[in-house]
């Protein structure tokens, strides 16, 4: 699987899946910054409708997280979207930069190997 390609899709609700993916993104000993977040936007205005809800209780969710490794460089920009009880994570494609590559890789090493291991644990069953 290749986040950059192909989201990774988890039977979570979108803040479940932000904090899933910020706990595997400490365990890697990565850092992790919450930079935007639709739901606080949304907030902001009472027009915004939404396709799938509707203006009221809409679950929509889209938060985007920068991830920076050890070393001084660009970050990775890990994209969680997500409704109702289903989201879905990718890694947004990155200039030639190698720090942020690497970051990129180790990122989606990190997240797809956990989300793995879970799966054969039963512990994300859909």
């Amino acid at each position: 699987m290749n986040l950059t390609n192909r989201p990774l899709k988890l039977p979570l609700s979108s803040e479940q899946a932000v904090q899933w993916a910020t706990r595997c993104i400490a365990m890697a000993g990565l850092r992790v910054l919450r930079s935007f977040d639709l739901q606080s936007t949304r907030a902001l205005n009472e027009y915004c409708s939404c396709p799938y809800h509707g203006a009221e209780d809409c679950s929509c969710q889209m938060v985007v997280l920068l991830v920076y490794g050890q070393q001084p460089g660009e970050p990775a920009t890990l994209i969680i979207h997500g409704h109702d009880d289903q989201s879905w994570l990718a890694l947004a494609r990155v200039s030639d930069s190698k720090a942020s590559n690497g970051v990129n890789q180790r990122l989606a090493h990190v997240l797809e190997e956990q989300f793995m291991n879970e799966m054969m644990a039963g512990v994300h069953s859909s």
